[in-house]
């Protein structure tokens, strides 16, 4: 069964995504992070230092996981109508959570790596004081982010079904997780309105977790952000799995896959 999930991960990302050469790869894994990196960690470093600028630069980090993830989750399953294969998709039996799940796999190791290359450029260009920094509540923090964000990448996938619109989507996701993830912007400066919307927006908890680790906090500290951010996805991953319920059910009552 493995195999075989694994088989149709691997597919859907070769034939859907489309890596495309190894430099393509080169630029969304480590090029275009790490000029996304520096040039917020240039703005943050002209106001700011010392623990600051490190919790910026490597909030920054995390938010170059955007591309990897999200965006490669969306465009994977937002392909499948352009590229001709969603009629397969939808008359598949494997159940929708495991075809989803299928679909985001191989992203989420896309934005470990991509957050690795960022992280290590800042740190080096930066000079950051990475002394005293719990790393594995930073490694969890971040894996769990991935997984979130790989999530949000499927749901806004079935949107853009509908939308027949990829690009702006991730634009739009992109958008408002730098504004209310925590990484760049401290959220206690955001309305109350935008704070308590940012509770239930994919990375927040486990940006919050990665700080706490940043400044030395143990597991049991940190652990907990793990688990709402885990949460969160996981609410996420059951819209998704819903969402396109509501949308083969839409497309059997008309008729066609093409809704539009």
């Amino acid at each position: 069964m493995l195999w075989r999930f694994w088989t149709l991960s691997r597919t859907a990302y070769v034939g859907l995504y489309d890596p495309g050469t190894p430099l393509a790869f080169l630029v969304n894994i480590a090029i275009r992070p790490g000029f996304t990196l520096l040039t917020f960690g240039y703005l943050v470093a002209t106001v700011a230092d010392g623990a600051v600028l490190r919790d910026a630069v490597l909030g920054a980090a995390v938010l170059t996981l955007n591309w990897p993830t999200l965006g490669g989750a969306l465009q994977t399953v937002g392909y499948e109508l352009g590229n001709g294969t969603l009629g397969f998709t939808l008359a598949s039996p494997v159940a929708r959570g495991r075809l989803l799940a299928s679909r985001g796999l191989i992203h989420i190791p896309n934005g470990l790596l991509a957050f690795a290359a960022a992280a290590t450029i800042g740190s080096l260009v930066f000079r950051l004081d990475l002394g005293g920094v719990n790393w594995l509540g930073v490694a969890g923090s971040v894996l769990v982010i991935s997984v979130s964000l790989t999530a949000l990448g499927l749901l806004l996938g079935i949107g853009s079904l509908k939308l027949r619109e990829v690009w702006a989507l991730l634009g739009v996701a992109s958008v408002t997780l730098y504004v209310l993830s925590g990484a760049i912007i401290p959220l206690d400066t955001l309305h109350p309105a935008a704070q308590a919307a940012a509770s239930v927006v994919p990375t927040r908890w486990g940006v919050e977790g990665m700080h706490r680790a940043l400044d030395g906090d143990g597991i049991a500290t940190v652990a907990p952000y793990w688990l709402a951010e885990v949460g969160v996805g996981a609410a996420v991953f059951m819209l998704a799995i819903g969402a396109l319920r509501l949308y083969e059910l839409d497309a059997r009552r008309r008729g066609s896959v093409d809704l539009i």
